[in-house]
């Protein structure tokens, strides 16, 4: 450890060193030999056809064909699902989670709704590694998990945030910095060393907030130099033009954006959305974490965190204690904010939201799971109906925000993201059409998750299993 890094780095650094023991490899789960799902429309999403009456052939976890229904040749004793009149997507992703926060409950919920991939970007290093072995191993029903460990935080904002707490009592009786993880980063060195600490610990990405130019440059260069993908926060010191050049994969909430672009003209703002598309740097809009933690009115989240008999939201009922004592410390510091147009926030959010989208810019659906009234697996629902109905998107482009798209932002386009041969095999059957109504993704019929099949009752055991485990 170089005698740079702070105290506070170090500490940081060895609460994560007992990840160090468990591999991180994803060894595949096991669904039956062969499994068919025999006369059902394929949507491809990334062409946007519809590919009626195919049969989808999984061996082994894997796609092994997609075909027209009377080309295909079923082995003896497959286990055949016939799902004519059904439709065949992706398994969808939620492109920004902080599952640590959840807690382990949230995994069955997030199957039971379809997501089968979560790229947490903020959480308990070694709790996720840990949970992403279970899941490997069929231990844990739980979607893949794509990590980034704490966020890499400027020394300025943390120390400020830090002494803030310790004086305001509120603050400072709640674990915050424990249950969502921060790197302290003080200087430029500091930013390399954390990219090359952080890969050795075993992320699968980098992500970023609250830092100086020069220490997000470092930092950038050295993801770089180390082929490790690199998200954030759009960067305060630099613009969004020269952090897409750098090799940002996404850039994470619309308003860090928004709020990046200041008072720049529709002009301007096109500019930089139209670089941002031809470097391939995505925007993750969280949308649906605003409409709940802004647009609605605090009572409302109080009112669904004290009912304990779950009547106002049946989803409270698989929320674990530690999830609703987050929510609640999320709505009291509130307190210290001063006064905002929130409405005029999310109007501006849209509008280069819509701007964005003209530009090419590819748009990732990620729910921001932690904040309150954001719900594992059904918030990515709301997060997709947002975009489509408020957004401007349509829902093919949408769809891809939750499937091709986030793969693409990890390098991952050949393995996950669309039903192709070689690829793993995690679908959501639909009992309608998806492209004529987006709000079709919620009318799930079956899961198959690694070659694995759950059927409707399937499902529904899996969010008894969730409700079992938030109220051990």
């Amino acid at each position: 450890m170089r005698s740079s890094t702070t105290r506070l780095s170090l500490v940081l650094l060895l609460a994560l060193l007992p990840a160090c023991a468990h591999s991180v490899g994803r060894d595949p789960r096991r669904g039956p030999t062969d499994l068919a799902l025999a006369h059902v429309t394929v949507v491809d999403v990334e062409s946007g056809r519809l590919l009626p009456d195919h049969t989808v052939l999984v061996r082994g976890g894997r796609i092994a064909q997609v075909s027209p229904s009377h080309l295909a040749r079923i082995p003896a004793g497959a286990q055949v699902i016939a799902a004519r009149g059904k439709y065949l997507i992706p398994g969808l992703w939620d492109a920004h989670s902080h599952i640590t926060v959840a807690g382990e409950s949230a995994f069955p919920v997030y199957v039971a709704n379809g997501v089968t991939s979560v790229r947490d970007l903020g959480g308990r290093l070694s709790e996720l590694l840990d949970w992403r072995r279970q899941v490997d191993a069929g231990v844990l029903t739980g979607p893949d998990l794509y990590v980034a460990g704490p966020n890499l935080e400027g020394s300025w904002w943390l120390d400020a945030v830090i002494k803030f707490a310790a004086a305001d009592s509120l603050l400072s009786s709640f674990p915050f910095l424990e249950i969502s993880p921060r790197y302290r980063i003080a200087s430029p060195s500091e930013a390399r060393l954390a990219v090359d600490s952080l890969r050795r610990l075993g992320v699968d990405m980098i992500k970023s907030r609250n830092l100086r130019g020069d220490e997000f440059r470092a930092l950038a260069s050295e993801a770089r130099r180390l082929g490790i993908p690199l998200v954030g926060h759009a960067p305060r010191d630099i613009p969004l033009t020269e952090a897409a050049d750098s090799g940002m994969r996404s850039i994470e909430h619309m308003e860090t954006v928004m709020l990046r672009l200041g008072n720049a003209s529709p002009e301007e703002r096109r500019a930089v959305f139209a670089h941002l598309a031809r470097a391939g740097t995505a925007i993750t809009t969280t949308l649906v974490t605003d409409v709940a933690y802004r647009q609605t009115p605090d009572s409302v989240a109080y009112a669904v965190i004290a009912d304990t008999l779950n009547r106002i939201d049946h989803r409270r009922r698989f929320l674990s204690s530690g999830l609703l004592a987050y929510w609640k410390f999320g709505l009291d510091t509130k307190i210290i904010e001063g006064p905002h147009d929130w409405a005029e926030s999310h109007r501006r959010q849209l509008a280069d939201l819509r701007l964005a989208r003209e530009a090419g810019v590819p748009i990732l659906v990620g729910s921001d799971l932690g904040v309150s009234l954001v719900y594992p697996g059904s918030s990515v629902h709301e997060e997709l109906q947002l975009l489509v109905e408020q957004g401007g998107l349509d829902p093919l482009e949408a769809l891809r925000g939750a499937t091709v798209y986030p793969a693409r932002t990890l390098g991952l386009s050949d393995s996950v993201g669309m039903i192709a041969s070689g690829r793993e095999a995690d679908f959501v059957l639909l009992d309608a059409n998806p492209l004529d109504n987006i709000r079709n993704t919620q009318r799930i019929s079956g899961v198959v998750l690694d070659g694995r099949y759950f059927d409707r009752r399937g499902l529904d055991r899996l969010i008894t299993e969730a409700e079992r485990i938030a109220n051990p």
